[in-house]
Formats: C-alpha cells, structure tokens, sequence
C-alpha cells in the first residue's frame, strides 16, 4: 500500500547505482528495471517505458543476451508497452474488457497495434532464450509464456 514511498526509494537507489557503478553494471540494471516496474505499476508509463528502452541495449551488451536481468528488462517492456493506456482507444478506455482465452488477465484493447507488435516481438525472444537456458518448468519461463499468451490475444482483439 505504500507504492509512493516505495517509489521514492527506488528512484534514490537508482540514482545512486548509477553514480556509483553506472550504466552497465548488472546491480544498476536490476534496480532500473525495479524502478520501472514500480513506475508501470502506478501507471507512468511515459517513464517506465524510455528507463527500459535504455536499459535493455545496455543490459544486452553488457551482460548478456541470455543473463536473467537482461531477458527481465525485456519481459517488463513487453509488458509496459502492451499494458500503456495512452494507446488505449477510447471505446475501451472507461472499462476493462474480458477476454475469454486469459482467465486471469483482464486488460484494454490497444487502439493501435503498434506498441502490441513490438511488445510480442520482445516476448517471443525473452520466452525462447528462457527455455533454452533455464528450461521449462523455470518459473521465469513460465511466467514469460503466460505474458506472451495475454500479448497474442490482444492482437487477437
């Protein structure tokens, strides 16, 4: 309950992280993509989302295509720019809308496919480098497949 004051600290952490060790360190990595799902979680994604679009290149080089920070920077982009409500029409805009394939996942239908396109793209590599590094019961992997089936099924819609 207390998401702003969580937010605060996570913006110091990662200012200090990145005067302290910089940009590419993996512990700089790992808590700029906390801040920025802390950010897509009180819905600012106009933050969340360029915070992960300059990590993930950095996280790429840095550490590694495979390195489990690197493929969580990717899944949680994937997740901001498919959940980003400045691209929800305004059809949907005032109420969440149902979608039978995901039992669990209750979610807008992007008025654009752009950001969706580009979010399936990032999942479909972050769910086959989790499979083939860590497996398939891994619980990263399994959490990476669900996102990519609620992804698939907004592009349904």
């Amino acid at each position: 309950g207390r998401h702003d004051e969580a937010l605060v600290i996570r913006r110091e952490v990662y200012d200090i992280m990145l005067d302290w060790l910089g940009i590419s360190n993996g512990d700089t990595i790992g808590n700029g993509c906390n801040l920025a799902i802390s950010l897509a979680l009180q819905g600012l994604y106009d933050e969340a989302i360029p915070l992960l679009n300059e990590l993930l290149p950095v996280a790429r080089r840095s550490l590694g295509l495979n390195h489990d920070f690197t493929l969580n920077v990717g899944s949680n982009l994937a997740e901001s720019l498919s959940n980003n409500p400045k691209r929800m029409s305004d059809a949907h805009s005032n109420s969440h809308q149902s979608v039978p394939q995901c039992q669990e996942a209750c979610f807008l239908i992007p008025d654009t496919d752009d950001d969706v396109v580009e979010a399936l793209g990032l999942m479909q590599d972050v769910t086959l480098r989790r499979q083939q590094v860590f497996g398939q019961a891994h619980p990263g992997t399994v959490t990476a497949e669900r996102l990519l089936s609620v992804i698939q099924v907004k592009l349904m819609y």
